[in-house]
């Protein structure tokens, strides 16, 4: 038993990816090819494959980040709609993985942390099932908000924990100091240009979805 908990420990990562791409894989290839919304996605992809003009020879409703990304795969690998179906294996299992580095972050032991990741995916089979799109896109680039958020906090309070515990002198601690807010300033200049990048992003990919995190961001 205590080999396979350290085995779990040393590869989760690699666990992970398998058992959420094996699942994810079997799902969207299960999925039915009828007329519905990752179909016409699929067709408005094809279209700019084959050289026509975003907005102008294709109608499409929303920013356009997902279906950019979805034209460089199908030129990439070839312009069928397997091609279609692993831009979504992808979109999905990295979704997944993100929330499962979350659940690490925030300190869950890595077995809980795979089960309730495990646990979310199989309530989610319905959404799996829908293929390929661009909610789960955008929903990703949201997560990457708060995964990377929560990252620099974390990493600010092992800043602060290792600041306190080097300080012996009252010289050494005001030049310290000194420093160490040059460097918070550049850090949180940095931080706003990251968060300013993922806000942009998620928008380019579903306006809805960005425009409600910058109104959200304006009343905080």
């Amino acid at each position: 038993m205590k080999r396979l908990i350290t085995f779990i420990d040393k590869y989760d990562t690699l666990i992970m990816i398998l058992i959420i791409g094996i699942i994810v894989i079997l799902e969207i290839f299960q999925g039915a090819l009828i007329a519905e919304d990752s179909l016409f996605d699929f067709g408005n992809m094809y279209k700019l494959y084959q050289g026509k003009l975003i907005y102008k020879d294709v109608n499409i409703l929303i920013t356009p980040l997902f279906f950019i990304i979805g034209k460089l795969l199908l030129s990439i690998f070839h312009g069928n709609y397997l091609t279609f179906l692993l831009y979504g294996i992808i979109i999905m299992t990295l979704l997944y993985m993100i929330i499962y580095n979350i659940f690490k972050i925030l300190k869950v032991k890595k077995q809980f942390a795979m089960i309730f990741t495990l646990s979310i995916v199989m309530m989610s089979i319905e959404i799996i099932k829908g293929g390929t799109n661009y909610n789960a896109l955008g929903l990703i680039f949201v997560l990457l908000g708060i995964m990377y958020t929560l990252k620099n906090a974390e990493n600010i309070q092992e800043k602060n924990k290792n600041f306190e515990n080097t300080l012996n002198h009252n010289n050494e601690k005001t030049i310290r100091y000194k420093e160490t807010t040059k460097f918070d300033n550049i850090m949180q200049k940095y931080n706003n240009l990251i968060q300013a990048v993922i806000i942009v992003t998620t928008f380019l990919t579903m306006q809805k979805l960005g425009a409600r995190i910058c109104n959200k961001l304006y009343f905080i």
